[in-house]
């Protein structure tokens, strides 16, 4: 079976124990001058490279994987000589080493001197201008109940800028900025509400990892990931009022809060290695 793939996975590992994998890798700049050669694959992984050898090799895929339903949609229309039919969807996948442990959110609150009753609510991206820190702000900024505190994490450089930013700001929440986090996934474990207001499209694992470890849920409905979680979850970008009220009545209602995310980590649950490989399998049959 050959295959495309910007990098192997343990999706394809787990293949390759099925079937004979052959990569096919993009040709060099100067091969390419002197051997003109059509590539076809069985299985086209896309990752959104739209360069001339691309293109032509999803033309000629029998497969092409794709990461969401909304992400099918807009292959189809920006490449309309596909089939719709080799278009298929493989959900990514939670596979955390580190299951939820309420140890270290009470640590945590312990050090920074959180009163136990206090909600988190939580941002990170490695690049949180791009993927809307001054939306989150906003939304934070105009919360009625005030029994939170804000924890960003991102890259030291992104900090250092949010700090002036923050200093021009008039705020009356507590901000904990964190840089360069080592183990991330005991900041999902740490806080209640993850809020994800990017425009860019890309999907976003760190949704699933924020179901995975019991958080209410709010990103941008053109955000791929949003299709793992609830409509409640969306958040339209260019209204925000409907988000700011949502949040409100989970802080004023801590027993609503508990459900939607026991809700959020029963659902994530059915995205595992197996259900993947699963929808894996079915896509090239």
């Amino acid at each position: 079976m050959k295959i495309y793939s910007s990098k192997k996975t343990k999706l394809l590992d787990a293949l390759s124990i099925m079937h004979t994998l052959e990569y096919i890798e993009k040709p060099s700049f100067v091969s390419s001058l002197f051997k003109k050669e059509i590539y076809e694959v069985d299985l086209y992984i896309y990752d959104g490279k739209s360069d001339k050898w691309n293109i032509q090799l999803m033309q000629n895929a029998k497969t092409i994987i794709v990461n969401s339903n909304a992400q099918k949609e807009y292959v189809s229309k920006k490449y309309p000589f596909l089939s719709l039919d080799s278009i298929k969807v493989v959900y990514p996948y939670i596979d955390q080493d580190i299951f939820y442990d309420k140890h270290i959110k009470k640590d945590f609150k312990k050090h920074y001197k959180i009163d136990k009753k206090t909600k988190i609510i939580f941002f990170r991206s490695k690049d949180i201008s791009k993927n809307g820190i001054k939306q989150f702000l906003s939304i934070v900024s105009n919360l009625t109940n005030k029994n939170f505190v804000v924890v960003v994490e991102s890259v030291k450089s992104k900090i250092e800028e949010l700090k002036l930013q923050l200093g021009l700001m008039k705020i009356d929440f507590r901000v904990i900025l964190i840089e360069d986090y080592k183990n991330k996934n005991e900041l999902f474990m740490i806080s209640d509400i993850f809020v994800f207001p990017s425009k860019l499209r890309f999907f976003n694992l760190d949704i699933l990892k924020a179901a995975f470890y019991k958080n209410a849920i709010f990103v941008s409905q053109n955000n791929y990931s949003s299709e793992v979680v609830d409509f409640f979850a969306n958040i339209e970008l260019d209204n925000d009022e409907a988000t700011i009220f949502k949040i409100d009545a989970l802080l004023s209602n801590p027993k609503d809060l508990k459900v939607v995310k026991q809700t959020n980590l029963d659902t994530i649950k059915t995205y595992d290695f197996t259900n993947s490989f699963e929808m894996l399998k079915e896509a090239i049959c």
